[in-house]
Order: structure tokens, then C-alpha cells, then sequence
């Protein structure tokens, strides 16, 4: 059983941190109890004063990014509805509470591509970060976050074009293409260039035929 935070404790600050939400879903989607991630913390000399989402550094939502490839080794990009700056995305999502980073990419692939006919290739060694400019952290859709903490999931895709549906039950994207892995960055949105290359690096393996 967990043990209960003391007020008296000195290790209370790892304490709040441990009960914090987004704290408790990373934790679930690495498959880390809070017994381990708080030996980790004490062993290290860890004290936080403030739990996650108030820490100076801003609030960040958790969730999955995809990075779907081809037999071919490119990668599906795709353009947002309503994008006015010619931008493209790779696919990304949420993290529900108890749900893996596999599962959840799994799931935002049919809810966002409308297909489910890909094979788990990986998942990224490390959560990756980016920021959001301001304009778009004042977008309803980002609900006050400051920018994404993500895993990231290489898929190799197993079905035919024909299959890909952008016109799910609640549609984020108005088109989409094959790219080239070297290409991701360039058509992105400059905010998530490091990003899309880090990612790229990572998972460059994938980009060849199998």
C-alpha cells in the first residue's frame, strides 16, 4: 500500500509530486509503481516545493505522438482543418488515465486516420518536449497547456491508401501524404522542427523498406 503523505514528512514535496495526475499517467505508461519512482527521488536528493503542472517551467498535457511509416519507409503527414500557414503534422494525441503509450497511439490512429492496420515497429527511449507560441497556447483546442510532453510510436503501416479515412467521427485533418523521412521537418510548423527531427533520428531505421 502507498504510504500517505505527512505534512510533517520532509519528503512531502515527493509526495505531491507522486499524487500528482499527469505524474500518475506517466508512471502507469512506463510501467514505473510509486514506490519505485519515489526511492528514485529520495536516493537522488530530489525536493520539490510545488507539484508538476505548477512548476516554473509552465503546464504541459502528456500524451502520444505517431509517426506512421510506409512499406516504403516515407512517413504520413498530414494538414489540419482550417490551416492557414501550409503547415503539416504527423498524428498525435492523448494519453487517457491508465492507457499505455502504445494503446493510446493505436487509438488516435483510428480516430484521427480511420485505419488500425499497422504493426508496432517502437516506442521513443525518453519523453520528448516542445513549447507552443503563444497564439496557439490561446487556441481552444490546447486548453491553457504551454506545450506537449509526448512519447513518441513508430508504426509501419500494413493497409492499402484506399483505407486511410480522414473523415472520422470527429475530423482534425483535411488531406494527407506519404513524405519522405528527410522531408518531415521542412513541412512542419517551425515550433515542432527539433521536435520532428529528434524523432526522425530516432526511428530513421524505419525508413527503408522492411
Amino acid at each position: 500500500m502507498a504510504q500517505e503523505a505527512n505534512p510533517s514528512d520532509d519528503r512531502n514535496p515527493v509526495e505531491a509530486l507522486l499524487n500528482d495526475p499527469m505524474v500518475r499517467m506517466m508512471m502507469a505508461a512506463d510501467g514505473v509503481s510509486a514506490d519505485e519512482l519515489r526511492a528514485r527521488l529520495v536516493e537522488t536528493g530530489v525536493r520539490l516545493s510545488t507539484p508538476l503542472q505548477d512548476a516554473s517551467f509552465g503546464v504541459y498535457r502528456y500524451g502520444v505522438g505517431i509517426i506512421l511509416f510506409n512499406m516504403a519507409g516515407d512517413v504520413l503527414m498530414a494538414r489540419r482543418i482550417g490551416s492557414t500557414d501550409g503547415t503539416w503534422q504527423m498524428p498525435q494525441g492523448g494519453i487517457e488515465p491508465g492507457e499505455t503509450p502504445i494503446a493510446a497511439a493505436l487509438r488516435e490512429l483510428q480516430e484521427e486516420i480511420g485505419t488500425t492496420h499497422a504493426e508496432v515497429l517502437a516506442e521513443s527511449a525518453s519523453w520528448y518536449r516542445y513549447d507552443l507560441p503563444e497564439p496557439f497556447r490561446r487556441a481552444a483546442r490546447h486548453k491553457g497547456f504551454d506545450g506537449q510532453v509526448q512519447k513518441w510510436v513508430a508504426l509501419r503501416f500494413t493497409g492499402s491508401d484506399t483505407e486511410i479515412d480522414l473523415k472520422t467521427a470527429e475530423p482534425e485533418f483535411e488531406s494527407w501524404c506519404w513524405v519522405s523521412a528527410d522531408a518531415v521537418p521542412g513541412r512542419a510548423s517551425p515550433f515542432r522542427q527539433a521536435l520532428y527531427r529528434a524523432v526522425i533520428d530516432e526511428f530513421r531505421a524505419f525508413a527503408c523498406p522492411p
